[in-house]
C-alpha cells in the first residue's frame, strides 16, 4: 500500500485513516497464540481473527497493546513474526487461592519499527496449574500507525 495518510503534503505513507486495530479474545489455550476473535476496529483490513494475526500495511512505527484480565501465573508476549518484543509476567496465584473472586487487570503496550507484511500476535506462557482467564471484550489486542520510522 502506497500513498499518503490525511491531505496533501502529508508525509507519513498511506491514503485514508491510519492503519489501526482493535480485537477481543475469549478463552485462549496455555502455552499458544490467542486467538482474538472478535475485531472492532480494522482500518486496512490486516487483522485476521482466525489466528490473531495482524499484518501491518506499511513500514513504520507503531504503537500495539495487550490488555487482558487473569488469575493465575503466565507470561504473555506480543511478537513481531514470532520474535518478542514485548513481554509480561503475573502472578496472582496467591490472590485467587485467597480470594477467588479477584481478578488482576494487566495492560502493557509499547512502541516498535514494524516492515510491511510483518506480523504481530499475542502468546500467553501459562505456568504450573492453567490460570483463571476472563472471558470476553476484557481482553484486547490493539495497535495503531503513529509515524515513518528513521
Amino acid at each position: 500500500m502506497s500513498g499518503i495518510i490525511g491531505g496533501a503534503g502529508s508525509k507519513s505513507g498511506v491514503i485514508g485513516p491510519p492503519p489501526a486495530f482493535s480485537a477481543s479474545a475469549t478463552v485462549p489455550s496455555p502455552n499458544s497464540y490467542i486467538t482474538f476473535q472478535t475485531k472492532y476496529v480494522d482500518t486496512h483490513n490486516c487483522f485476521d481473527t482466525s489466528n490473531g494475526i495482524y499484518t501491518a500495511p506499511i513500514t513504520g512505527n507503531y504503537y500495539v497493546a495487550f490488555k487482558y484480565n487473569i488469575r493465575g501465573y503466565v507470561t504473555t508476549y506480543i511478537r513481531i513474526d514470532n520474535v518478542s518484543f514485548l513481554q509480561h509476567q503475573t502472578n496472582t496465584a496467591y490472590t485467587s487461592t485467597t480470594s477467588p473472586d479477584v481478578w488482576e487487570s494487566m495492560h502493557y503496550g509499547g512502541v516498535v519499527e514494524v516492515k510491511a507484511g510483518q506480523t504481530i500476535r499475542c502468546y500467553m506462557a501459562a505456568f504450573a496449574e492453567h490460570p483463571a482467564w476472563d472471558s470476553g471484550v476484557w481482553n484486547m489486542f490493539s495497535g495503531h500507525y503513529i509515524g515513518m520510522a528513521n
